[in-house]
């Protein structure tokens, strides 16, 4: 029923989607994706952002944690990165860390929103968010590959030729470097299961 009137209710079917996906906590059903994908397609993505995302991806609580989380799929970035700059610079205490949670960690090269947010708002926890995020995972097998998988894939962030993105480098791979020499001793694997 809502991809039938998605056209002439895209704000308020969103809303609903949205509000469905944040109480079904890390679940997506497809149908509710699809139609929340269908609101965004079609519709006014500044506005859906604006009026629809960013009230509830600011919320306090675990619901707003939750739907973050569960929106990590979401194309966000088919917005132009200075429009959501400036929709940070608006409130930045109450939005940095929710926008740069919902984003996420770059994965390889930073893109140019990643490096605008530490740049910009890092003193508002969008560095904090992306730590966050490029830390959690689940693995399975030895806790000191994992971490110097990590390091791969962070010491090239070290020769980024934005300082911010190399400032916030330098402390994720000394926090890896500290991690995986706790790893590396002979009993960390076996505290693990204690």
């Amino acid at each position: 029923m809502a991809r039938i009137y998605i056209d002439r209710a895209t704000v308020k079917i969103a809303r609903i989607a949205l509000q469905r996906i944040a109480e079904q906590k890390y679940y997506v059903d497809g149908d509710v994706q699809g139609v929340l994908l269908s609101a965004w397609k079609n519709g006014d993505k500044k506005q859906l952002f604006r009026d629809v995302f960013a009230p509830l991806l600011t919320q306090k609580g675990i619901e707003s944690w939750s739907l973050r989380q569960s929106l990590a799929w979401f194309p966000f970035t088919d917005l132009e990165a200075d429009f959501l700059i400036d929709s940070v610079a608006e409130n930045p205490k109450e939005r940095a860390y929710p926008l740069a949670d919902v984003i996420g960690s770059p994965s390889g090269q930073f893109q140019e929103l990643h490096a605008e947010l530490l740049d910009k708002f890092d003193e508002h926890g969008a560095g904090s968010a992306f730590f966050s995020s490029f830390m959690s995972c689940s693995w399975m097998g030895s806790a000191a590959d994992r971490t110097r998988s990590k390091l791969d894939r962070a010491r090239p962030w070290l020769e980024d030729q934005r300082p911010a993105v190399r400032e916030w480098a330098r402390n994720l791979v000394r926090n890896l470097e500290e991690e995986l020499k706790r790893n590396e001793t002979p009993d960390a694997e076996e505290s693990l299961y204690r």
